[in-house]
């Protein structure tokens, strides 16, 4: 179980780090595990600052979030991932840049309906195009076709979507 990384996609607003921040209290309060939270918004905030969101940035994004995730899972720690990740190649690239940790692709499979109501500033100004680039209204998201654990927050509670990617884990 150390040692793991959790990647958990979707959409903007799906819930990835809602669940990543109740995965991180359970893991600790319940199993004694430790894990830390790589989220994408804070990433962009400062390491990621100096990238757009342009397809090569996505990746350049993707690959200094998988190398800061091998480096606390050399370290017996579970790292959660909670990047939008739109491109399926980008996170195949990812499972292989993983190498010998254990590699969970988690889906947070939300409708952009739920999602724009969640975000409704951030959707509101990509639909006036002046956020450009936004996955799920001006830029793709490819679902992944083959996740490990899927988890649909707006059907079952966040505990369910915990208690699921758990049970994936083997706890």
């Amino acid at each position: 179980m150390s040692g793991s990384i959790l990647w958990l996609t979707g959409l903007p607003g799906s819930g990835k780090t809602t669940l990543a921040y109740e995965l991180c209290h359970t893991l600790h309060q319940e199993h004694g595990l430790h894990s830390i939270i790589l989220d994408g918004d804070a990433l962009r905030a400062g390491l990621s600052a100096d990238l757009d969101h342009s397809i090569n940035s996505r990746l350049e994004q993707a690959r200094r979030a998988i190398h800061i995730a091998n480096l606390i899972s050399d370290q017996n720690t579970i790292a959660i991932v909670a990047l939008v990740s739109p491109y399926r190649r980008h996170r195949d690239q990812v499972r292989v840049w993983a190498g010998r940790h254990r590699f969970v692709e988690v889906y947070v499979n939300t409708p952009v309906a739920v999602c724009r109501a969640r975000q409704p500033d951030k959707y509101g100004a990509a639909d006036a195009g002046r956020l450009l680039a936004f996955t799920g209204v001006t830029a793709t998201y490819e679902p992944p076709l083959e996740p490990e654990v899927a988890v649909c927050p707006d059907l079952e509670t966040v505990t369910a979507c915990y208690d699921r990617i758990l049970r994936h884990l083997g706890l």
